[in-house]
């Protein structure tokens, strides 16, 4: 999605002068913000996560299952693909948690907390190079127990 914001000239009334402000300077490229989400997925008391695979953004993290929503695609719809397409696991989009605009400003990231269906863990391994159910204790621990913390997104 673009910042059309950016794009358009609009004006600007101030003691009866009209002046124009250009948002956009066609020096500097365009950016483009693309919608990402985040899925943290529950099994039970546990919940799934994902180490990176090699060569990929965040390559080694461990983190939740996430992705680019797609153009078109509603972010239930990209969670439940998402979750397939890495692990092969059916999951339903619970609901969505919190929202923010990633660090660089490429990304408009979307949380959502989503449910484990069906499925045995099948991982896609040009994107996943492992995943562990784990509880919230579990994770803490682990994480306590890791000198670097900065393997978890």
């Amino acid at each position: 999605i673009f910042h059309y914001e950016q794009l358009l000239l609009y004006r600007l009334t101030s003691f009866g002068q009209r002046s124009e402000k250009r948002l956009w300077n066609p020096k500097q490229p365009i950016k483009l913000m693309l919608d990402a989400l985040i899925a943290v997925i529950t099994g039970g008391e546990k919940v799934l996560l994902i180490q990176r695979a090699p060569g990929i953004r965040g390559g080694g993290y461990w983190a939740p299952v996430g992705g680019e929503v797609e153009p078109g695609e509603s972010q239930e719809a990209a969670v439940a693909r998402e979750a397939m397409e890495e692990l092969g696991l059916t999951v339903r989009a619970v609901r969505k948690v919190w929202e923010n605009v990633s660090t660089r400003g490429t990304f408009r990231l979307h949380r959502w907390m989503a449910e484990y269906v069906r499925g045995e863990l099948s991982l896609n391994q040009a994107e996943v190079s492992a995943a562990r159910w784990l509880t919230v204790d579990e994770i803490s621990a682990w994480r306590a127990r890791s000198k670097a913390t900065a393997n978890f997104i």
